[in-house]
Parts: structure tokens; sequence; C-alpha cells
């Protein structure tokens, strides 16, 4: 009877040893394949450890047929392309631009809201390298 109790307290140690050393290299595992991480931010300085991308200057709020102007940090000679979605009456329209950026990595896209766009928050996905990223801006009367 005592062996049977002895016996079993293995047993169940074993298993309880096993299930924890498989959950931890399950999680580990898993978090060494993710490869890209899209983050949405809406304000300057954001980042991820899986991103090579920072998102200095977000435009924020901005006035219809105003200038706004959306700044990152890249690396030098990857080609950056921001896209801004946003609507004018019933139609959805999207805008983008490419820009190289140069040694210091710094890239500054400066574009006008047009005059006719709905008010509003509208995304803006910025992707170069392998690597994207996401914010948004908004467009007040």
């Amino acid at each position: 009877m005592i062996r049977q109790g002895v016996l079993m307290k293995s047993v169940l140690f074993i298993m309880l040893f096993f299930f924890i050393t498989l959950s931890g290299c399950t999680s580990a595992s898993a978090d060494k394949s993710f490869k890209v991480e899209r983050l949405s931010v809406t304000d300057g300085g954001a980042t991820s450890r899986y991103n090579k991308i920072i998102i200095l200057t977000v435009p924020g709020d901005a006035q219809r047929g105003e200038m706004a102007n959306l700044e990152i940090e890249g690396i030098a000679g990857i080609s950056y392309t921001a896209t801004a979605t946003y609507r004018v009456n019933y139609e959805k329209r999207t805008s983008y631009k490419t820009i190289v950026a140069p040694k210091s990595g710094i890239v500054i896209w400066n574009f006008k809201i047009d005059s006719n766009t709905n008010p509003g928050v509208y995304p803006i996905h910025i992707s170069g390298g392998g690597q994207e990223i996401n914010t948004s801006y908004r467009v007040i009367g």
C-alpha cells in the first residue's frame, strides 16, 4: 500500500515535470518564429523589437487643405512607402509615395490634405525592407 502511494507520487511528479518542460518549449519556439509585427500607433517614437521602422512624427490632427508631415527612422538605402487612405464624399482614395532612406535613415513625407476630404480618422501604412508599421491621422473641419 505504501509502495503504491510512492509510485503514484513519482508518476505524478514525472508527468508534472514533463508538462512544465513541454509547455515552456512550446512558448519559446512560437516566439522565435514570429518575424514581422504590425504595430498601430497614434504618437511618435513607436517601434517594436521585431521592426526596424521607428515612427518619429505623425500628422496627428490636420485641417483640410493643410500640409501634414510623417517622419520615420529606417535603414539607409531602403525604399520606404507611405500609403494613406482617405474619403472625399463617398469615394475612397489612396495616396502613396516611396522615398529611399538617406545615410541618416530618416525619411520625411510632406503631403497636403485634400480640401474636400471628409472629416475622420484615416490609416497610414508604412513599409520597406520587409518591415511594416501602421499609424493614423485625423482630418478635422
